[in-house]
């Protein structure tokens, strides 16, 4: 079966990123990482914001992609029978030995998403602009943390003309887009790729050498920044505003927590 772009954009609609009614998509991280490499200083015009995508092998959810390997190998409607567990682990390492990720969500004041990812409420939510695919080599995924929500939609389309092109591109992303149900409250969207064109880099975290790319979008994709609830928020707005300002970041509105979180 051939599949063109617009089969997949016709999944992607079924399955992934329809409308979701979120407009802004928020990246949380820390404020040395807005310094440091998120913002960049007398760049390429177009190239002034900086995103780091990971491997897919060094996401938090350790049991992500063999998860998803092994749903399908226990389903009838998607799997071979011929084909061991094992086998289909193996088949979906390799199909994914090149992909990257860089994680959003639509909530934009979390205070897990905080305290997890924000330097333990301490950093930002830095908001973009929706979030869209930069080539036909990514893709822009909705998680899905609840295998019975999935098992509808395919419901759904069984008895569809749809149905064999749905089950064969689920096939092809479910291990990127089924997450733990302990991961829920992360709503979590995905820029996922090869980002073919970018170098591969690496950096050190907890003892791990982690490959990651640079991914690279305009300043106008930034809309806002929101301030972590444990910041003295007066005085790191002053300071964020007069950083932005200089950057030529001036159309980005910055937004305060309204979490009270003292995390003593």
């Amino acid at each position: 079966m051939n599949i063109t772009m617009q089969d997949i954009a016709e999944f992607l609609d079924i399955f992934i990123s329809a409308d979701l009614g979120i407009s802004t998509f928020y990246h949380y991280t820390t404020i040395d990482a807005l310094l440091n490499g998120i913002i960049r200083e007398n760049t390429e015009i177009g190239k002034e914001v900086c995103l780091r995508a990971t491997h897919i092998r060094f996401v938090n959810d350790q049991e992500e992609i063999s998860r998803g390997a092994e749903l399908i190998s226990k389903s009838k409607e998607l799997s071979n029978p011929t084909k061991s567990l094992e086998e289909y682990l193996s088949e979906t390492m390799k199909l994914y030995e090149n992909q990257f990720l860089i994680s959003f969500t639509g909530e934009d004041d979390s205070l897990p998403m905080w305290n997890t990812y924000s330097n333990k409420s301490t950093g930002i939510a830095v908001g973009f602009d929706r979030i869209k695919s930069l080539s036909i080599n990514d893709l822009v995924l909705k998680c899905w943390y609840d295998i019975q929500e999935l098992a509808k939609e395919m419901k759904y389309y069984k008895d569809s003309d749809k149905y064999e092109l749905v089950a064969l591109l689920l096939m092809r992303y479910m291990p990127q887009m089924l997450k733990n149900k302990a991961y829920e409250y992360e709503k979590e969207i995905r820029l996922i790729g090869n980002f073919k064109d970018s170098p591969l880099k690496f950096r050190e975290k907890k003892g791990y050498i982690i490959p990651y790319k640079e991914v690279y979008f305009s300043k106008e994709q930034i809309k806002t920044i929101k301030l972590g609830p444990c910041l003295n928020q007066e005085n790191a707005e002053f300071s964020l505003r007069q950083f932005l300002d200089s950057r030529g970041f001036e159309h980005v509105k910055i937004e305060k927590s309204k979490i009270p979180y003292r995390n003593l």
